[in-house]
């Protein structure tokens, strides 16, 4: 009997301990496997590896974005700047040709002051002289101006009547003619005085009026009307940028009536233009506005001119080469 009890304590004690052993080596393995799996530098080097390999990517996709920016740009820059050398040069080109087509003015006279305004573009050429010219029958466009501001801003109406004539008819007649009777008529009518602090006020400091037309005794006295090169610009300026409005409307509708196409008019049969002649002896002047696919302005006031016939075709020429720019 206490054998056999004995016998049983040792089978328990001996799958107990075995119990214990096979527990105890199943958290040796799953210790081992817990170590090999999450501290494995080999995994994590591989995890960084993937990182590190998305950023290259990313980073090479990025630069290789940004090079082909880079070249786009430059790409486009080289083309706006060969486009605007090309421009440039055109334009250069075409201000030589038309410095080229004013030599003959300079060869036909002793003093000569020219320019042409580009609207559209506002380019400016000219010799820059801006001396008071004789004026002849150009001082007869100021006149115009003062007699429509009159009109605008005092009882009278371009029907009011001086002589038998109405003040439109008169201003026809100075402009598209160059009736000097006519002008006559107006300057006493308004008075020299008011003329001339009128052409002050408008701000044509070079622009003033001493004598009548055909006055020879005032002449011979040497008093003569002036002008230049930047008041005639500056009252076609004026004119343009008010064509569609009154009074410089009626103005130009005038001027675009002028008989004398001596000069400016010679070539250029097939545009509008608004323009007004003058000559005395050694003076050829013309100033206007040519309505071209390219509106400009353009003045050519000569004084000392030894050959009329010559500088009118120079004149003519100028005109002409102007509106081919």
């Amino acid at each position: 009997m206490g054998k056999h009890q004995n016998g049983h304590k040792k089978g328990i004690n001996k799958y107990f301990i075995l119990g214990i052993s096979v527990v105890c080596i199943i958290g040796i393995i799953f210790f081992i496997w817990s170590f090999l799996v999450k501290d494995n530098p080999r995994h994590e080097k591989s995890l960084a590896e993937t990182d590190f390999s998305q950023e290259i990517s990313n980073v090479s996709s990025n630069q290789t974005r940004g090079t082909t920016q880079e070249v786009t740009v430059e790409t486009i820059s080289e083309t706006t700047s060969e486009t605007s050398l090309e421009s440039t040069t055109t334009k250069e080109s075409e201000k030589d040709e038309l410095y080229s087509a004013a030599q003959p003015l300079l060869k036909e006279a002793t003093n000569v002051s020219y320019g042409v305004y580009y609207f559209q573009h506002q380019d400016f050429l000219s010799n820059e002289n801006n001396q008071p010219m004789i004026a002849a029958s150009i001082i007869k466009v100021f006149i115009l101006e003062y007699l429509y501001e009159k009109i605008k801003t005092t009882e009278l109406t371009e029907a009011t009547q001086i002589n038998g004539l109405t003040l439109v008819q008169l201003a026809q007649r100075m402009i598209q003619i160059s009736d000097n009777e006519a002008t006559n008529v107006l300057i006493d009518y308004f008075g020299m005085e008011n003329l001339n602090q009128y052409f002050i006020k408008a701000g044509y400091h070079q622009t003033f009026l001493q004598r009548k037309m055909l006055d020879t005794q005032a002449q011979e006295r040497g008093l003569e009307n002036y002008t230049s090169l930047t008041d005639t610009m500056s009252f076609l300026k004026k004119m343009y940028h008010n064509k569609n409005d009154y009074p410089y409307n009626e103005m130009f509708q005038i001027m675009t009536g002028q008989q004398i196409g001596t000069k400016i008019r010679l070539k250029l049969p097939n545009y509008i233009i608004a323009n007004k002649t003058g000559e005395l002896p050694g003076v050829e002047n013309d100033i206007g506005i040519v309505m071209s696919a390219d509106p400009f302005a353009i003045v050519i006031l000569s004084n000392g001119v030894t050959n009329s016939e010559m500088m009118r075709q120079s004149i003519a020429n100028f005109a002409l080469a102007a509106s081919q720019n």
